[in-house]
């Protein structure tokens, strides 16, 4: 039933000539195998040898760590400019200062007082000066347009400088240098109430003579009595 194998007996075994591997040519092995070495021997040691050999023995495998300088003492005066100064301690804030901001309400409360404040501020009337002016004195120009005679045009002058008090209308002195059709006795100054002079000025009334423009120049003095 069963068939055996060509070239295998009972044990299990092949034959001679199918287990036997062949053997490569000593020709090719001879090229990969390195010859034998003879080896040398010097024999005894040299007397030199042995002078090595002690001098290593007494040094030992890692020569002795040089000696470390000794540390030099530091100058004390040469760090002294580049030394940092002493800071005074800071002294404590004066708390009574600073109740007036601790109990300060925040917020629109804080702005509605520095307004306040800053309000009174630009309100508030300049001091009048000590000096006592009882004279001023400029020049004046006053010009108009007149559709027919007797046309009056306005103008407001203003001192340099604050008077003592208010000047009655016959102390302003008017000297006019240019005048053009202008009314006889056209060039006066207001005296009704209101209208009349003050400390700090007063208001001109030019008359036109005939249509057309009308202007007067010149010069003011007041004087105080």
């Amino acid at each position: 039933m069963w068939s055996r194998l060509e070239g295998v007996g009972r044990d299990g075994g092949g034959t001679a000539s199918a287990r036997r591997v062949p053997e490569p040519a000593p020709a090719i092995l001879n090229e990969w195998v390195a010859p034998a070495q003879p080896v040398h021997d010097r024999g005894g040691q040299t007397p030199d040898d042995m002078a090595v050999m002690a001098e290593w023995c007494a040094v030992g495998y890692s020569a002795p760590d040089p000696p470390s300088p000794e540390p030099e003492e530091i100058d004390l005066a040469a760090f002294a400019e580049w030394s940092a100064p002493v800071v005074a301690a800071r002294a404590e804030p004066d708390l009574a200062t600073l109740s007036e901001w601790s109990t300060m309400p925040s917020g629109a409360v804080i702005l509605e007082r520095a307004l306040a404040l800053a309000e009174a501020a630009a309100v508030r009337e300049a001091p009048m000066s000590r000096i006592e002016r009882t004279r001023a004195e400029g020049t004046f120009q006053v010009t108009g347009l007149a559709l027919a005679s007797g046309h009056l045009v306005f103008e407001g002058i203003t001192f340099t400088h604050r008077l003592q008090r208010a000047p009655r209308p016959e102390s302003v002195r008017l000297v006019a240098s240019t005048e053009e059709n202008v009314a006889p006795g056209g060039l006066v100054v207001m005296a009704d109430s209101g209208f009349g002079p003050g400390p700090e000025g007063f208001t001109l009334v030019l008359a036109a003579a005939a249509p057309g423009r009308f202007h007067a120049r010149g010069r003011y003095e007041v004087e105080l009595s």
